[in-house]
């Protein structure tokens, strides 16, 4: 059986989560669909009004002051999975680094890895709570 894949999120890395946050209200109607707040960061889950599932913009804003230069301003590409541990067993198979070994996060099982030119890849399994 294949391992169904989809498109989870874009990552975007900010500084003014207050100010991100609202261009993207106002200027695309996107709705802030969920807040994570974690020891590390606080981030925006935003959808475009009426969806309730699929592709998001998350932004993160790290608590600890981190300088970053503007091209270093995104972060993971994130990939729903129905089986963590086969998906990064596949992914190490062809080229990918082990970021961070699965760990339970928000009702998820969650991974990070790089891809062979070091891209971030953030890998993520619905779990029951």
């Amino acid at each position: 059986m294949t391992n169904r894949i989809s498109f989870a999120f874009v990552k975007f890395i900010v500084r003014d989560l207050e100010n991100v946050s609202e261009f993207y209200q106002k200027s695309l109607e996107l709705e802030i669909v969920r807040k994570i707040e974690a020891p590390v960061c606080i981030e925006l889950v935003m959808r475009f009004p009426g969806q309730a599932n699929g592709f998001c913009l998350i932004l993160y804003k790290p608590l600890k002051d981190q300088s970053l230069q503007s091209c270093e301003l995104h972060g993971p590409l994130g990939f729903y999975v129905d089986n963590l541990d086969d998906a990064v067993d596949r992914c190490l198979s062809h080229g990918a680094i082990l970021e961070q070994s699965p760990f339970r996060a928000g009702g998820f099982r969650v991974a990070f890895l790089r891809d062979p030119e070091a891209h971030l890849l953030e890998l993520l399994e619905r779990v029951d709570s």
